[in-house]
């Protein structure tokens, strides 16, 4: 095993990944060989794969990464050596801890962000190019600069995820808001957003923690860069947007992935909307009023 995961790093499905990635991925291998190295992988049945994974089941996350990167090394094993079978192929994903994910802010919490970061500072330049730049991840706004704008008032990108393999680009027009922030913040040479030196975040794992504290000072401890994203697109949704359009803004590929981010913000608008016509006829459907205020 610990050799046909050695070879599956040589391989160019996995240096074609994103550094991030395969660091991830590695460092999953790693601890699998530690106790299943030396072991035959061509006697891995798809049973004791499920022994393994439960063995981890408290953290479901990690359990389904480990599921993941072992299904890809044997797609790597049956495409290079002719191996017969996959043992992780059917192996379903535990249900998560948390299903919703990361907390998706709300239109208030980015309001109190905004009252304790006001523009002009490096706080407020991150949530805005988050909220309007295209839903962006926090691996674009640590990368984004003045590069990026281009004639006719535009923003234009390719997303950091997935640029390698199947890449999504993002082209929208910078609306006054972000125009306005962008003036009036202090900006880096190569990218909008630098650390205390001067210099771009080193990762966008560095970003983040930097976002993070920016939350925990406006009382927000919850907050985090990965809910922005989220809440971009909500905000879409609850303002009228269709779903295509939040995926041309948001560089979305499906519309399952942006009705994850945006099911709950149209239940909420079709439920205001109904109980409004609920209080709007309320005077018509009164017992008194269809009695002509009998006995």
């Amino acid at each position: 095993m610990r050799w046909l995961c050695s070879e599956y790093k040589r391989s160019a499905a996995f240096k074609g990944l994103n550094p991030s990635t395969k660091r991830a991925r590695g460092r999953i291998l790693d601890r699998f060989c530690e106790e299943h190295g030396d072991k035959p992988y061509s006697r891995l049945e798809r049973t004791q794969l499920l022994k393994i994974r439960d063995k981890i089941a408290e953290t479901p996350a990690a359990a389904n990464e480990l599921i993941k990167v072992v299904r890809q090394v044997f797609k790597f094993a049956m495409e290079y050596f002719d191996h017969d079978s996959n043992p992780a192929r059917d192996i379903n994903y535990l249900p998560s801890n948390n299903p919703e994910g990361f907390h998706a802010w709300t239109l208030d919490e980015v309001e109190q962000f905004e009252e304790r970061h006001p523009i002009g500072t490096k706080a407020r330049l991150a949530i805005g190019l988050m909220m309007y730049g295209g839903c962006a991840r926090s691996s674009d706004v640590s990368q984004l600069g003045r590069q990026n704008l281009k004639e006719g008032g535009r923003l234009r990108y390719t997303q950091f995820k997935g640029r390698q393999r199947s890449p999504v680009k993002i082209d929208i027009p910078v609306i006054d808001e972000l125009a306005t922030i962008l003036e009036a913040s202090p900006v880096g040479e190569m990218t909008f957003l630098v650390t205390q030196f001067g210099h771009p975040f080193a990762s966008s794992k560095a970003f983040g923690n930097w976002f993070k504290k920016r939350c925990v000072e406006a009382g927000l401890p919850h907050c985090s860069a990965h809910g922005v994203r989220k809440a971009a697109a909500a905000r879409m949704a609850e303002i009228g947007l269709s779903d295509f359009e939040i995926m041309a803004i948001g560089g979305w590929k499906t519309l399952k992935e942006v009705q994850r981010y945006t099911r709950s913000a149209r239940r909420r608008v079709m439920a205001d909307s109904g109980m409004e016509k609920v209080e709007t006829d309320i005077e018509r459907t009164k017992v008194s009023n269809q009695r002509g205020g009998g006995k």
